[in-house]
C-alpha cells in the first residue's frame, strides 16, 4: 500500500492539520523517505533491529534544521522491487523512515539531509497525479508518509528492535502503546499550542489512529 488507506484519517488529517497549520499558516512542507537498503538478510537483520535507534538519531538530524516548527515521522518498510512479494516478505522489506516537516523549510532541507546521513538513501515525497484532491501537493505527500502507521510488519519489527536493546522484562503487545510506529513531534515551542490542539482534534475524530502516533512532543 502506497498511501493512507482510511477516508476517514485523510479527512482529518486535511481538516485539523494540512488547512489550518500548513496551508492557511503559509507555511511550507517537505516530504522525503529516508531508507537503509540491504541485500544480504544478516545486514538487513541488523538494519531493523537498530530501527529505533535510527529514527531517534533521524529525528535529532530534522531538529536541528533551521525554521522547523514540527514534523512526522513514522517507520515504514519498503518493498525491494528486486523480489517476488512472496520473498520480499520474508528477506526484502527495507527498513525506511519517512518524514513530513512543516516550516519556513525550502529545497535545501532535503540536500542537508542527505550531507547528514551518509549510510542511507534519502529520497523526496511529492505527490501522487492521481486521485487529484483539495491541495493535494500539500496533503497527499503525508498521507504517503503516514502509511504504515498501524502496520503489523512494522510493528513486529519495533518490538523486536526494543526488545534487543531493552533489559526489563515485560510482555511487548503491552508495550504497544510506548512503541509508536508514528510520531509527531514539536520543534518551534510557539506552536505548542495549536498542534497540540490539532492533536486532539484528530484524537476525538479519528481515535484508532491515534492509538498509533504518539502525542507531540518537543
Amino acid at each position: 500500500m502506497n498511501t493512507l488507506s482510511s477516508q476517514l484519517i485523510r479527512e482529518c488529517l486535511v481538516q485539523f492539520v494540512v488547512n489550518p497549520l500548513v496551508v492557511n499558516a503559509g507555511r511550507n512542507m517537505i516530504a522525503f523517505r529516508v531508507t537503509w537498503r540491504h541485500n544480504n538478510p544478516i545486514d538487513l537483520d541488523k538494519a531493523w533491529l537498530s530501527i529505533r535507534q535510527r529514527r531517534q538519531m533521524c529525528d535529532d538530524v530534522v531538529r536541528r534544521q533551521p525554521n522547523v516548527d514540527f514534523f512526522f515521522s513514522c517507520i515504514s518498510g519498503l518493498f525491494n522491487k528486486a523480489c517476488s512479494r512472496a520473498v520480499a516478505s520474508a528477506f526484502g522489506v527495507f527498513p525506511s523512515i519517512s518524514y513530513y516537516v512543516v516550516g519556513d523549510v525550502r529545497d535545501t532541507f532535503v540536500n542537508t539531509m542527505h550531507r547528514s546521513l551518509l549510510d542511507a538513501q534519502l529520497k523526496p515525497i511529492t505527490a501522487r497525479q492521481t486521485p487529484p484532491a483539495a491541495n493535494d501537493s500539500v496533503a497527499a505527500p503525508l498521507f504517503i508518509v503516514l502509511k504504515d502507521h498501524s502496520s503489523k510488519y512494522v510493528k513486529q519489527q519495533l518490538i523486536r528492535s526494543w526488545q534487543s536493546t531493552n533489559n526489563t522484562v515485560t510482555d511487548p503487545e503491552n508495550s504497544v502503546l510506548s512503541l509508536p510506529i508514528a510520531k509527531l513531534i514539536i520543534v518551534n515551542p510557539r506552536v505548542t499550542e495549536i498542534v497540540s490542539n490539532a492533536y486532539d482534534a484528530v484524537m476525538r475524530s479519528a481515535p484508532s489512529f491515534i492509538l498509533q502516533l504518539e502525542r507531540p512532543s518537543s
